[in-house]
């Protein structure tokens, strides 16, 4: 831990671990998850010091704040007050027993390890038979390192050094392994291993071509003369053989010899030299066994393999009935795997869930107040709604230096919101751009506090390159059409008092809550609607159409009817990074639907209302398949660890 600079992963792993008694120090294993909800808001990357300054500003808060929005992931409950100063108190008296001493002899540090172990409770932890064989090995690593500084002399080494030793001995060392030999097992060995050993049966696999005999090429890192002189096995002139011959020679009742029929891309797998010459010397011709072919449950050489020809076959015979149990078990996992191998998903283990409709119904019903990025969510792939929203999970990554795409984002909109707030005149560049130099630099500044990220070495490049892309971002925005000056940036609708758009879809009234970064209006009173993206992805006509794209629209209908601010007669997406609109004009917007020519803002929001009406139908019919969406998955949906059907983005 002090070698690698107390990493939140390590840190809580080790207060995680079984094998460590650290209550003395006053932490249990219970601990683990407020110090890692606290190391997440910090963020704790590694170092003490980061720990320290994140439990210390958690010590100084009273009360956690309240949520702002109710189908926002609920979040954690982080440990505040004297919680966090106690967290703080353990932490660091756990780390004062494991700061090791200065340099000196080796049989000094083997004296302060086991004297550590020993206060971690470490040896009476070990119930296993592994575990006890795992201690049993480590002493006599550790014996065998005072023996060598006994030969060579005492030296003082530092605690890295000593802590290399042992590493490079225990890799090294020999595990024995503790099933007695003389009782009958299968053993899975190499033909080296097995040569000199008499067996009752042998199987022989790999007998195809290019496997065995083995294609003799040279280590293009260790030459035949240097493997020569370290005394390693050749690769090359190896007496293949005659270790063919060893290996067939080891059965006294059965041997069995195999090999592969099709290569890894379906071709044909012609046969070795020792294939062909074994199966000239018998009548028959050899056995071909496909793996779809039924097979009998008595060839099988384990109660896995038991179970596995029981399903599919799809019975289980009265003399296996001591795997009932485990049959049932292995019953319903082959139809979850069918399931989830099926080219379409489908089914309670593809997202189906029907059965909690009437549930789905309720809590999604009239009154709740729905975010244009949730729907966007359900209409790009519904099984990441289900986790992300309706079951509230979230993916909690070890926190990294540098700013993750949210942060950057979240940053970007902040100090575009006050340059063109601030500036003397928003509808002057010029202006905007000296706002904008005052303005980067207190937000700068402030960002690793406000976003809760630690700057990484590459910070002050990020700063001039964020500060280029704003400038040429304000200059561009200038230029895009004239006429139109910034009234009202961050205008938010169904929150902070503001009131809901209700939207009428299927003579129902669907309430909808956001925030608008930006308004313009012209001389005529019209509006623009203008939403910053820090990416450039998904920002096309067919984005709307398709249904992955819904916020444009609804923003324009909230700026005009929730908001009161006017008739919204354009709008577009602002690629911040890229300094450009997305290829999406509502005022240019065309789509013919069924004959019926859909055009302009209320065109698009036709669009919008038949998408609303087909997610919310989905959504209250608990209908949550997971289907990758173009382009590909994002990392960060809570799903990503177990969807079989996740596909992750090409970078």
């Amino acid at each position: 831990m002090p070698t690698r600079n107390w990493p939140q992963s390590l840190t809580l792993a080790t207060i995680r671990s079984p094998y460590f008694n650290l209550e003395p120090f006053g932490l249990t294993r219970q601990h683990a998850d407020p110090l890692q909800l606290a190391s997440l808001a910090g963020p704790v990357v590694e170092g003490l010091d980061q720990w320290q300054d994140t439990l210390n500003r958690l010590e100084q808060v009273d009360a956690p704040p309240p949520a702002e929005e109710e189908d926002l992931p609920a979040q954690p409950r982080l440990p505040i007050g004297p919680e966090a100063r106690s967290l703080w108190e353990s932490l660091h008296a756990f780390a004062d027993r494991l700061t090791p001493p200065g340099p000196q002899p080796i049989h000094a540090w083997v004296r302060w390890l086991e004297d550590l172990l020993d206060d971690l409770r470490f040896f009476d932890q070990q119930e296993t038979e592994i575990d006890q064989a795992s201690i049993a090995c480590l002493r006599d690593t550790l014996r065998s390192l005072v023996l060598g500084e006994q030969v060579f002399g005492e030296q003082p080494s530092s605690f890295e050094a000593f802590i290399a030793d042992l590493h490079s001995n225990m890799e090294g060392a020999y595990l024995p392994d503790s099933i007695p030999w003389a009782q009958p097992a299968i053993l899975v060995l190499r033909v080296l291993e097995a040569r000199g050993i008499r067996l009752r049966a042998v199987a022989l696999m790999g007998l195809s071509e290019g496997l065995f005999p083995e294609v003799e090429r040279e280590d293009p890192f260790l030459r035949e003369a240097v493997r020569t002189e370290l005394d390693l096995e050749p690769r090359l002139g190896r007496e293949q053989a005659g270790l063919f011959y060893q290996a067939i020679t080891r059965a006294d009742d059965f041997l069995l010899l195999t090999r592969p029929t099709l290569a890894d891309d379906g071709e044909r797998w012609e046969p070795s030299p020792y294939w062909t010459a074994a199966t000239s010397l018998f009548a028959e011709s050899p056995r071909l066994v496909r793996p779809d072919d039924p097979r009998p449950l008595a060839d099988a050489a384990s109660p896995a393999e038991v179970l596995f020809l029981a399903v599919r076959r799809g019975s289980l015979p009265r003399a296996y009935e001591e795997f009932s149990p485990r049959y049932a078990d292995a019953r319903r996992a082959h139809t979850v795997f069918a399931a989830r191998l099926a080219s379409e998903p489908a089914g309670p283990f593809e997202g189906d869930l029907a059965i909690a409709e009437a549930l789905l119904a309720a809590r999604y019903g009239s009154t709740h107040v729905w975010s244009p990025s949730r729907l966007e969510t359900y209409a790009s792939c519904p099984l990441e709604f289900l986790t992300a929203n309706a079951l509230q999970l979230e993916v909690r990554e070890p926190p990294q230096p540098g700013m993750d795409v949210q942060q950057r984002g979240s940053l970007l909109h902040a100090i575009l919101e006050r340059a063109y707030g601030e500036a003397e005149n928003p509808a002057d560049p010029t202006s905007v751009l000296d706002m904008l130099h005052v303005v980067t630099v207190q937000a700068f500044a402030d960002a690793p506090r406000a976003y809760a990220f630690r700057p990484s070495p590459l910070w002050e490049m990020e700063q001039a390159f964020l500060l280029e892309r704003l400038e040429e971002t304000v200059t561009a925005l200038a230029e895009v059409e004239p006429g139109w000056t910034p009234v009202a940036f961050e205008r938010s609708f169904g929150r902070e008092g503001q009131p809901a758009l209700e939207l009428q879809v299927n003579g129902e009234l669907v309430l909808l809550r956001g925030v608008i970064d930006r308004v313009d209006t012209n001389s005529a009173g019209q509006l623009r609607l203008i939403d910053y993206k820090t990416g450039a992805s998904a920002l096309a006509p067919r984005d709307l159409i398709e249904g992955r794209r819904l916020q444009l629209p609804l923003y324009a209908l909230a700026a005009q009817r929730a908001l009161g601010l006017g008739e919204a007669a354009d709008g577009f997406y602002w690629a911040i990074l890229k300094a450009e609109p997305g290829s999406l004009r509502l005022a240019r917007f065309h789509q013919d639907e069924d004959g019926e020519q859909l055009t302009g803002v209320d065109g698009a929001v036709q669009v919008v209302q038949s998408h609303v009406a087909r997610i919310l139908q989905g959504i209250r019919a608990g209908q949550f398949p997971p289907i990758p969406p173009q382009g590909g998955c994002p990392t960060y949906c809570p799903a990503a660890g177990w969807c079989w059907r996740y596909a992750p983005s090409a970078w």
